[in-house]
């Protein structure tokens, strides 16, 4: 998962409704960007000043941005139909996620097109299941 972006040497992370008013209350600003003519935000706030002099002090804003991505991605999964089954895990990926198709074709289609697009996805791998040694239900 992705949480932060840096725009022109200044650190923006991700805020959402949970967190938004934490961002606000420490003066932090949010990102704007011009786009057909209007200026636009998106959710992710400038990290506090101080913050980003100290570990110890980053440590509790990088927390409320994971926290903000991984609720976005959850509440997205959800809505994927192939996705039978998600695992948070403890690993060098986020996400385990268990999905089902057709054929490959269709599986290509879902992973590029719905998988891919998730909140906060900064890459995905595959890994195909080529038989069952044991299931317990």
């Amino acid at each position: 998962l992705f949480l932060a972006l840096i725009i022109e040497e200044r650190l923006y992370l991700k805020t959402d409704p949970h967190n938004r008013a934490r961002f606000e209350a420490a003066g932090c600003e949010p990102f704007r960007y011009e786009a057909r003519g209007k200026t636009q935000t998106i959710s992710y706030f400038s990290a506090p000043d101080d913050a980003m002099e100290s570990p110890v002090l980053m440590q509790p804003w990088a927390r409320l941005a994971f926290e903000a991505a991984l609720r976005a991605f959850n509440r997205a999964v959800l809505t994927v139909p192939e996705v039978e089954q998600c695992h948070m895990m403890a690993s060098s990926f986020d996400y385990l996620l268990k999905v089902r198709t057709s054929d490959i074709q269709s599986y290509r289609r879902v992973l590029g097109e719905t998988i891919s697009t998730l909140p906060h996805v900064a890459s995905t791998s595959t890994y195909v299941a080529m038989e069952a040694v044991k299931e317990v239900f």
